[in-house]
């Protein structure tokens, strides 16, 4: 098999408990529970209500995180779960694999966690370590243009956190691998930017073919000896660069350098959201005044130029949209996204007047950097501008341990109330200590199901 293949194999089948660094350890917990948020918020999305309502699927061991907490097959799960924890636009990232790997890998892990009865610790390494092939597998070989990064390494690493959960060796582990790397999705970055939300669905589909794949390889199917090279550097991707994927191989490791999002909207918008928060707080212009704005960044941020988009993801994915809202309302949240905020006429107006262009020398200074430079042009003449680098959140510009928890506390605090939140805060952060995976997802039952929880 391709290095590349047996590298990650073995990363995943024989890295050792202690070898993944205590300080990194405490980040995935922070990793997991944040994703658990964004799932359980977006468990309430209408969509997902009548998937979760009107589908069938039959009774199994694992959980879906939503209303009731319904055990169902693995692959149902997983796809409910991958599926709710897109649908917000709050699920974290990683601007090194250029992609969102942790939607893609915790529901797989969770499902076979909850399966085989493994302990939390086994499941906080096994999502450690997809985590890491996810990543780095999206370092080594980004999608093409026109694909959106959803759907594609994501299920690679969701396969790597079963196996790591079922204990398969390194061979074994292999043969997983390369048959996920063959159920990969092909995706389109038109669906989020023209509002088509069946690109809410490819994380949750993908990280379930991760899960699936598994099973394929315990059957005796096979994939590609040079699979991983085949799919991503031949036909999702233009070339793989396996240097990327070798980079401290086994010492660093990825979730560590991820990104956290406060703002409900594509992260390729958060840096002109920041640039304008900062004009707003220098003052000195009546948000009333302005004549037109004038928005300077890298080249995929630049697609987001939509002044009229479609629907809810349309305008997540629209920086006119995004920087109207948060000059009118104030605000970038959930809500903002919804009815009857999207269809209000002062938002529109304001979008109109918004351009979106590319700059090369930005596009030039990724993945390092992700800039935007506002330009506010006011009626008077006079122009004001900011710019900047890099969006809050990342693992170089973090945010406080409490803007996360706040964060948590509003996406979980409807299902559980607010009390319920702070345990549940605090259950997903003692993932390590539990003797059994279950208790996590009977914790948060438990939590739903006492009525002093919602006041």
């Amino acid at each position: 098999m391709e290095p590349v293949l047996t590298a990650l194999a073995r990363l995943v089948a024989d890295t050792p408990v202690q070898a993944v660094p205590p300080d990194v350890r405490a980040h995935a917990a922070l990793v997991v529970t944040d994703t658990v948020g964004a799932i359980l918020g977006g468990s309430a999305e209408p969509e997902v209500r009548w998937l979760l309502e009107h589908v069938d699927r039959g009774p199994g061991p694992a959980s879906v995180l939503a209303t009731g907490f319904p055990r169902v097959e693995p692959w149902w799960a997983v796809v409910a779960n991958g599926t709710a924890g897109t649908m917000l636009e709050l699920d974290e990232g990683n601007r090194f694999a250029r992609g969102h790997p942790g939607i893609h890998v915790l529901p797989a892990a969770l499902a076979e966690a909850e399966r085989a009865g493994a302990t939390g610790e086994a499941l906080l390494t096994a999502f450690t370590l997809g985590y890491d092939v996810a990543a780095r597998l999206g370092a080594a070989a980004p999608v093409r243009s026109g694909m959106h990064m959803h759907g594609v390494h994501g299920t690679v690493g969701a396969a790597a956190a079963v196996a790591r959960v079922r204990g398969l060796d390194a061979a074994a582990t292999a043969q997983a691998l390369a048959v996920a790397g063959g159920l990969t999705l092909g995706t389109s970055w038109r669906a989020a930017v023209e509002g088509a939300t069946v690109r809410n669905a490819y994380a949750g589909v993908a990280g379930a073919n991760g899960w699936l794949a598994v099973e394929l390889a315990h059957a005796g199917f096979t994939g590609l000896p040079d699979m991983l090279t085949e799919v991503f550097g031949r036909i999702s991707g233009s070339a793989f660069d396996a240097d990327r994927v070798f980079d401290e191989l086994g010492r660093r490791f990825e979730v560590s350098r991820n990104y956290f999002k406060r703002y409900a909207c594509c992260r390729y918008t958060h840096a002109a959201i920041e640039a304008l928060e900062a004009l707003l707080v220098e003052g000195g212009f009546d948000p009333n005044g302005i004549e037109r704005i004038r928005v300077e960044t890298y080249a995929p941020a630049s697609t987001l130029a939509a002044r009229d988009p479609v629907g809810s993801l349309g305008a997540k994915f629209s920086i006119p949209y995004v920087l109207a809202a948060r000059l009118t309302l104030g605000d970038c949240g959930p809500d903002t996204f919804r009815e009857p905020v999207l269809s209000d006429a002062r938002i529109r107006a304001v979008a109109a007047r918004i351009e979106v262009v590319e700059d090369p020398a930005m596009t030039a200074r990724l993945p390092a950097a992700r800039p935007a430079r506002v330009e506010v042009r006011l009626a008077d003449g006079r122009a004001v501008a900011r710019e900047v680098d890099a969006a809050s959140g990342d693992f170089d510009r973090p945010y406080s341990r409490q803007v996360i928890r706040d964060k948590f506390l509003g996406l979980v605090g409807p299902m559980l109330g607010r009390d319920g939140a702070k345990a549940a805060w605090k259950l997903c952060g003692s993932l390590e200590g539990l003797k059994d995976a279950r208790e996590l997802v009977d914790g948060l039952h438990a939590l739903e199901a006492t009525p002093e929880t919602h006041t």
